[in-house]
């Protein structure tokens, strides 16, 4: 497969795929954790954004709506 392992933390102000290839953030034994003090932006430009998971999917806003 390919990509990048990495063992410990990873702080990046950038991620990406190439052109034309799937992007995918996984721990397959651990959480994913995605923070930033002034938030996270999540987007697709060309088609869908697409969450799963074994159990309870939780979208949270503390201060907002």
């Amino acid at each position: 497969a390919e990509g990048a392992v990495f063992s410990n933390s990873v702080e990046t102000p950038h991620v990406r795929a190439e052109p034309f290839k799937e992007l995918r953030l996984e721990s397959p034994t651990r959480s994913l954790y995605m923070e930033a003090p002034k938030g996270v932006h999540i987007q697709a430009e060309a088609g869908d954004i697409q969450a799963t998971c074994r159990s309870d999917l939780r979208l949270e806003s503390k201060d907002g709506e």
